[in-house]
């Protein structure tokens, strides 16, 4: 990244913090799903053991079609990732959580398993303005439409330590490399992976999880490096695949258990 993009960085970012843009009013026209998987018959399996198994309707019927199949991924890598405590997890929090997207299966997942979770996504750069000058966080309210709005909760700011505070932590794509956080419009000075990595693990209350979300092998095995300096205990580290969507760089898994006390 150039010095002058680095120098936009520095000055854009706080600009951005300081006005807090936002419109409001942002809805989506929802997309017909009859023909989502109609070639591709693993994939429509999948689909139909997950509505099954979650309550996605409300979802399936104000959604875009893509919206819709990347929540489908997003529900089956958790499904496959955790392995729900018997009260299941009660207080959650999503860190880096952008424009949340997939907040419909985050919080379906949650739901099957604990009566009332809360939700808690914390999102750092959540005024910055896309093309249609909707704000991060207008796009984020349209997708959290119809979910309990006293129980799943967008947070505009960084994520701070909170010791001992969630039953289950959550990063879906945390920077890893500082290029691809310049790139994405951040401030060299923001960028503290391994600080903020054990934030989130304090943050996790004995017998809870941390759960992590990279993309490529190269952040994989950055990222395991990262949770062996700060001594989390990886139970799972795995690649994950599915029919229901494809990335162009493959998506990891690593989930880490704190022991119980």
């Amino acid at each position: 990244m150039t010095v002058f993009a680095q120098l936009h960085n520095a000055i854009d970012y706080p600009l951005r913090q300081l006005f807090r843009w936002g419109r409001g009013g942002l809805q989506w026209r929802n997309e017909s799903k009859t023909e989502l998987y109609a070639q591709n018959p693993a994939a429509a399996a999948e689909a139909r053991r997950l509505h099954a198994t979650y309550d996605l309707t409300y979802f399936a019927r104000h959604s875009r079609a893509r919206s819709y199949r990347e929540n489908l991924y997003y529900l089956a890598l958790i499904d496959s990732a955790l392995t729900p405590p018997a009260a299941g997890w009660g207080r959650v929090a999503d860190i880096g959580v952008s424009d949340w997207f997939y907040a419909h299966a985050l919080y379906a997942y949650l739901k099957r398993h604990h009566a009332a979770p809360e939700l808690i996504g914390y999102e750092a750069d959540a005024f910055r303005v896309y093309n249609d000058l909707h704000s991060r966080q207008d796009y984020a309210h349209a997708y959290m439409r119809g979910l309990p709005s006293e129980r799943v909760i967008y947070e505009p700011r960084a994520f701070v330590a909170q010791p001992e505070s969630y039953d289950l932590v959550t990063l879906f794509f945390p920077f890893v490399f500082e290029r691809d956080h310049l790139a994405w419009g951040l401030p060299r000075g923001l960028f503290r992976p391994q600080a903020l990595l054990a934030a989130a693990w304090g943050s996790v209350r004995a017998g809870g999880t941390l759960l992590i979300v990279n993309q490529g092998v190269d952040e994989h095995a950055a990222q395991l490096a990262a949770c062996a300096a700060i001594e989390a205990p990886v139970a799972q580290a795995a690649r994950f695949e599915s029919p229901l969507f494809h990335y162009a760089l493959p998506r990891h898994v690593i989930r880490a258990d704190k022991p119980a006390t």
